[in-house]
């Protein structure tokens, strides 16, 4: 294993690059730094903010397949990732995400290329807090800065893995997974994708990796997942267990989309509920594990469960829940185990945000590999530059999605009433640019109304049919990418410089 942990700076060149490539001499330790940024000083502060860890210490330095690294004690770790394994107290971090911050003011900030500007080098840790060198990994920075040594590959490949996931991330996660029986949850997004290179890159295998099919992703959820079946060919891994619920005859129903319309409701995430998950997700990908004794999804157990019954083990489920701060949160109070799984986080285990999993199937699988968001196309937790690419690219799933709001937010299950709002759910949403203030959910948006945002933004005729004209399509596609975040997770409602209502009208591009 070419590792080596050292207590004073060793000799040391700044990386160079050239076509994509090393340029440094053969055996030379490489610094990835080359915006002047010299290694800091034993004792000097750095802030790791890439999962969540915080303020450490720096305590000593490693050399790794030729690179020079930091190693730190953190120093709060009740934060991030720390509170969640109880267990991490040194980090070993990547110096090509560093950054010098002499302060907090404007000069200090990257620039539109998420470069920040340098600063003195080399200076002893001063012994006044308020001029102690301070190093921060931003998280903008960080999703484009290359891992140390990687060089750009494209197909399937992995040759140069441990450059992506060096020695100590590997050893974590096969310590945390190695000899235990494996159920992958594939979603067929980010996250759960770079989970699948994460464990190929560790030597590891999965037992089984499922996906629910709800009869309701988007295209390219389900070329992608056909897609993957191939590069597990290549693998020589089993193919995705596509699952999918099975109804009752007598519900006039067969997927969810027609749960709601049957029903006349919303799906359960538009009133801060989840059972739509559950029950067209998560329960169709325990029994195709577990078995089911009788009824429509009635099937015999899965050889991984007649395995762990013969063992006297439990399965471990496999979630691509990463380390940005979503994910953080909503992964924060999950239990650990069921009745019948435990689960596990393998993206937490090793530290990768968002940036870095898009980063990983890049330079794996190819950048034509990175997936679009998986949700279903009626899916409230959309935002609204997704409503445009829908308009854009599926203008026809967005008008199913605009019936069965309507039909939701005027049947007879509606908690829409006229007295409360003083006008009809149809008339407030043909005839106002917003819904007044309430707690009652009014449509997809929860807080605002699929339909009214449509007509608003000048999206559907007169009819509610989404306008199909290529200069109608270019404008929702440039409005898509107005309102698009680099991280997927948040958009432009969120930013302090906008205050603007959900539904309120947005400016036409010209």
């Amino acid at each position: 294993m070419s590792y080596q942990e050292l207590d004073t700076v060793p000799a040391y060149e700044i990386a160079r690059w050239e076509n994509d490539k090393v340029a440094n001499a053969p055996g030379a330790v490489k610094w990835a730094r080359t915006d002047g940024l010299q290694p800091p000083a034993i004792g000097s502060t750095i802030i790791v903010l890439i999962n969540d860890c915080g303020p450490a210490i720096v305590t000593g330095y490693f050399i790794e397949h030729g690179w020079l690294g930091l190693r730190c004690r953190l120093t709060d770790p009740r934060t991030g990732m720390c509170a969640r394994t109880r267990a991490i107290r040194t980090a070993m971090c990547s110096v090509r995400s560093f950054v010098s911050r002499q302060s907090r003011n404007a000069a200090d900030r990257p620039d539109e290329r998420g470069q920040q500007p340098a600063g003195p080098r080399g200076d002893p840790p001063s012994s006044n807090p308020a001029s102690r060198r301070v190093f921060r990994i931003p998280r903008k920075a960080s999703r484009h800065a290359r891992p140390i040594g990687v060089r750009r590959r494209q197909g399937l490949g992995f040759g140069g893995g441990e450059m992506l996931l060096p020695d100590h991330q590997r050893r974590l996660l096969r310590a945390a997974l190695s000899g235990r029986l494996l159920a992958a949850c594939f979603g067929a997004g980010v996250d759960s994708t770079a989970m699948l290179v994460a464990l190929k890159l560790a030597g590891l295998r999965p037992d089984i990796i499922t996906f629910a099919n709800l009869e309701a992703e988007k295209p390219p959820t389900l070329l992608h997942v056909a897609r993957m079946n191939d590069v597990l060919a290549q693998w020589d891994w089993e193919p995705i267990t596509v699952v999918r619920k099975q109804t009752l005859p007598g519900t006039g129903y067969s997927d969810l989309y027609g749960n709601c319309m049957v029903n006349e409701t919303l799906p359960s995430l538009a009133f801060g509920m989840k059972s739509c998950s559950i029950k067209w997700k998560q329960k169709p990908q325990d029994q195709i594990i577990k078995g089911c004794k009788s009824g429509p999804n009635a099937s015999d157990p899965h050889p991984i469960w007649l395995e762990a019954q013969a063992r006297g083990q439990r399965i471990v489920k496999l979630i691509g829940y990463d380390c940005g701060r979503a994910d953080l949160r909503r992964s924060r109070n999950l239990p650990l185990a069921d009745a019948d799984f435990d689960f596990s986080y393998p993206l937490q285990i090793l530290g990768w945000d968002r940036g870095q999993c898009i980063h990983v199937i890049s330079e794996t699988l190819g950048p034509d590999m990175v997936p679009i968001k998986s949700a279903c196309f009626f899916c409230p937790a959309s935002k609204i530059w997704e409503l445009f690419w829908l308009a854009a690219h599926y203008p026809e799933l967005l008008e199913r999605a605009l019936l069965l709001e309507r039909n939701a937010l005027t049947g007879r299950h509606s908690r829409f009433t006229e007295l409360e709002f003083g006008a009809s759910w149809e008339e407030l949403v043909r005839s106002h640019d917003r819904f007044p203030s309430t707690s009652t959910t009014v449509g997809l948006g929860r807080s605002f109304a699929w339909n009214q945002w449509a007509r608003t933004n000048n999206v559907v005729d007169d009819d509610f049919r989404v306008r199909r004209g290529a200069d109608d399509r270019a404008r929702f596609i440039s409005l898509s990418d107005l309102h698009r975040r680099e991280d997927n997770a948040l958009d432009i409602r969120r930013r302090p410089d906008n205050n603007a209502a959900p539904g309120a009208p947005l400016a036409r591009a010209e």
